[in-house]
């Protein structure tokens, strides 16, 4: 069965034992799975030009060591499989739009030095404003994980907004633990639930737009079609994150 295979480069250590979780409702579908291929490690823009070399041969600007840590790996994965796809996940804590900018075009400029005419096959995507401003838009989900008494209600607002979601959840669940929990979560967290609000969620929203868009090519239509990702998941007319939306 034609098999698309989502790698994915985190920043997190949470995100780099439990993020494949996130995505299960695509991978039961049985069209496409997702693991974890790197820990890159968290950038963030550079303002000093003298830190910023010039490629030898190619005359783009690209910052010390980003090549050997996105780049060189992206391009081994991309080569080693025609369905092998890739998305670089970072979390997005606390900057202003323009350092968000910033921060997508380096980490873009790093995937694109190594794969070239394969750019199109990786995408950079962030958690706003970390992974777990996610397991608030599903409370039931985050409720029996943890056990929570009292349990939490439903977030009233967007759970983006939320400026600090891991200490938000500390203070509910004290005990809690980045490398533990969130694997707990995320086995029942439902994505459906997570992106039943059209005006929310937009970052995460536009992440699960691009898987679709590359499995969208799925030989047997009639099955993807049958699949309902795009109407289930709000991707075609509701909220898009403009910093990532156009890959």
């Amino acid at each position: 069965m034609y098999h698309f295979k989502f790698i994915l480069f985190v920043t997190g250590k949470g995100e780099q034992q439990h993020l494949p979780k996130m995505f299960k409702s695509l991978s039961k579908s049985k069209i496409c799975s997702f693991t974890v291929g790197e820990f890159v490690g968290q950038l963030r823009p550079i303002t000093s030009p003298k830190r910023i070399p010039r490629m030898v041969g190619t005359g783009q600007q690209l910052p010390n060591g980003d090549f050997e840590r996105i780049g060189a790996p992206a391009r081994r994965y991309i080569q080693e499989d025609p369905c092998h796809l890739l998305m670089l996940i970072d979390d997005l804590e606390g900057i202003s739009e323009d350092e968000a900018m910033a921060t997508f075009n380096r980490y873009r400029k790093a995937l694109d030095s190594g794969l070239g005419n394969d750019k199109r096959r990786a995408s950079v995507h962030f958690l706003v404003n970390m992974l777990e401003a996610y397991f608030f838009a599903d409370s039931n989900a985050l409720n029996s994980a943890l056990n929570l008494e009292p349990p939490v209600g439903p977030h009233d607002g967007d759970v983006e907004a939320i400026q600090h979601p891991k200490n938000k959840l500390k203070r509910i669940f004290p005990a809690y633990r980045e490398t533990e929990h969130p694997g707990l979560i995320l086995d029942l967290l439902d994505l459906d639930v997570v992106l039943s609000n059209p005006n929310h969620c937009a970052s995460l929203r536009t992440c699960i737009k691009w898987i679709v868009d590359q499995i969208k090519t799925y030989p047997n239509q009639t099955y993807f079609d049958e699949l309902n990702f795009e109407r289930r998941f709000h991707l075609t007319t509701d909220k898009l994150y403009d910093v990532t939306a156009n890959q």
